[in-house]
């Protein structure tokens, strides 16, 4: 018997047993296959054949960097090529994912495109084609990551953990630059924009709050009456106003506790106020996996003779964090989708791009094909933080053990 065969039979069987078992299986199954053939025709049609994509391609600049000087794009794609070599070293050393799984395909694809197409956006407006050569680079770098780490057998979790704050330092001043400077001349980050802007608040977000909502929820559980009231008010005001509240507050309450010569610019504001949201909520889903733990963890580390912060941090925090990483990663996916509101306040995130896009007099009417692509963008980046975190659940074995 043929491979082709074997496989057409196992096609049938598993047809057979997933959608077709019982009639009323079988109803629901084309009922399903009819609402998907409604829906998806006429999609698919628009995306082929009716869009218009050149809002896009002429855009392309806006979407990825906002107003980022053109002569000046290298910086941000350096910055991808050692985020790249970055990613391959603690996806190798620190998950279980495989170098040919569907996120990482995913990333390639993303990062392929944005830097490929910023490129001849770039080369438009004067620049050379060197940035393409940035792509073989960043993949290049990628795979030697993932393929020196991979062999190594001891752990480097510190050393990935200093690695990542050094580069968050290192790409803030290839971003900014410095005042004088005729190599990194200074880019105000007013001139930040689209995909980095956002991606930028969502990292800042993300990694200032969580350890200010470990220090909330463990205040939370404090003895000391002053602590705990504090840290109750804080979470339970925060909760209880939405996002754009606090970023309106930002921007008006901020510079009135600041001396008159500190100047704080709109984007050091926003993520401050990113991160005080973020925080409140943080703060809850620990909570919550201190509270599920049960009270012989305490009495067991005391038994050890370990002290109060010995046990938090040893034995109670490690336990907590891990029974509420869903949780976790779906605030950290909240955060990143939420950064759309920052639009609001002036700054130009990838949603102010596409509304700034769509407001040029040659793509008036084009609103369709914009929010689609920053809707795919959203999702893209939200299911690559969710295959992470079903990974991070499967090696930690959470809800098994």
């Amino acid at each position: 018997m043929s491979s082709h065969t074997v496989s057409k039979n196992m096609m049938i069987l598993w047809l057979r047993k997933n959608m077709f078992s019982s009639w009323r299986s079988a109803l629901l199954s084309l009922g399903s296959l009819w609402l998907a053939y409604l829906i998806l025709v006429p999609i698919l049609v628009f995306v082929v054949h009716d869009a218009n994509w050149e809002v896009i391609v002429d855009n392309i600049h806006l979407f990825a960097v906002g107003s980022y000087p053109a002569d000046q794009l290298w910086r941000v794609f350096l910055n991808v090529v050692l985020l790249m070599g970055l990613i391959g070293g603690t996806v190798a050393t620190q998950t279980t994912m495989g170098i040919k799984s569907a996120s990482l395909f995913m990333l390639f694809t993303a990062c392929a495109l944005w830097i490929v197409i910023g490129g001849n956006g770039s080369d438009r407006e004067g620049m050379n084609a060197i940035n393409h050569y940035f792509l073989i680079a960043g993949l290049g770098l990628y795979l030697l990551g993932y393929t020196t780490t991979k062999k190594k057998a001891f752990s480097r979790a510190k050393v990935f953990g200093i690695g990542w704050l050094l580069y968050i330092l290192l790409s803030l001043i290839l971003l900014s630059g410095f005042t004088g400077n005729s190599f990194l001349p200074k880019v105000t980050n007013h001139l930040w924009g689209g995909l980095l802007l956002t991606l930028l608040v969502t990292v800042v977000g993300i990694a200032a709050s969580f350890p200010f909502g470990i220090a909330l929820a463990l205040g939370r559980k404090s003895e000391l009456p002053v602590i705990k009231l504090f840290c109750i008010g804080f979470i339970e005001t925060i909760r209880g106003v939405p996002l754009i509240t606090l970023l309106f507050m930002g921007q008006v309450l901020i510079p009135l506790f600041l001396p008159p010569a500190l100047v704080v610019s709109n984007l050091v504001r926003v993520m401050i106020a990113v991160t005080l949201f973020a925080a409140a909520y943080m703060a809850e889903y620990i909570r919550g996996g201190l509270q599920a733990l049960p009270i012989g963890q305490n009495e067991a580390a005391q038994a050890l003779g370990l002290n109060r912060v010995q046990t938090n941090f040893l034995i109670i925090l490690p336990q907590a964090i891990r029974a509420v990483i869903p949780a976790l990663v779906g605030e950290c996916i909240a955060l990143f989708k939420d950064t759309s509101l920052v639009a609001i306040v002036g700054l130009l995130d990838l949603t102010g791009a596409a509304k700034a896009a769509i407001g040029q007099p040659n793509f008036i009417g084009l609103e369709a094909e914009v929010f689609m692509t920053i809707a795919l963008v959203y999702w893209i980046f939200s299911y690559l933080m969710s295959i992470y975190s079903q990974n991070l659940e499967r090696q930690l074995g959470v809800g098994i053990r």
